[in-house]
């Protein structure tokens, strides 16, 4: 998927450098209620989102990588969690790498029509 700027793409094993490069920051696990990544635990993120795509049961939690079109490398992540499939209810959230923030990704990436979602 993609929007003028950027590339929305599931999560490969190789994002680990550039996930634990965001996600190990205190700054940024502050607002994720959980210690900062070490490398390792950046590596079983990484893993484990590029294994669980599917959204279709309550609690499903996907994961997008977030890249710029014409650079290589990750600029944040955004998720669709299902909270209920019955209600059709959603929650999207999303994290960008502070390099990265004040250019208005979080907001290109949450309105693009992920995950089929209009």
């Amino acid at each position: 998927m993609t929007t003028p700027r950027l590339s929305l793409r599931l999560f490969t094993p190789g994002d680990a450098d550039d996930l634990y490069a965001y996600q190990s920051l205190p700054s940024v696990a502050r607002y994720l209620y959980r210690p900062p990544h070490t490398r390792e635990r950046s590596e079983q993120v990484a893993a484990e989102r590029a294994a669980h795509s599917v959204w279709c049961a309550d609690g499903d939690k996907p994961a997008l990588a977030v890249c710029r079109r014409d650079e290589p490398g990750l600029l944040g992540e955004v998720t669709l969690t299902l909270a209920s499939a019955r209600a059709a209810q959603a929650e999207i959230g999303w994290t960008i790498d502070p390099r990265h923030q004040g250019h208005g990704y979080a907001t290109e990436a949450a309105k693009s029509r992920t995950y089929g979602v209009s």
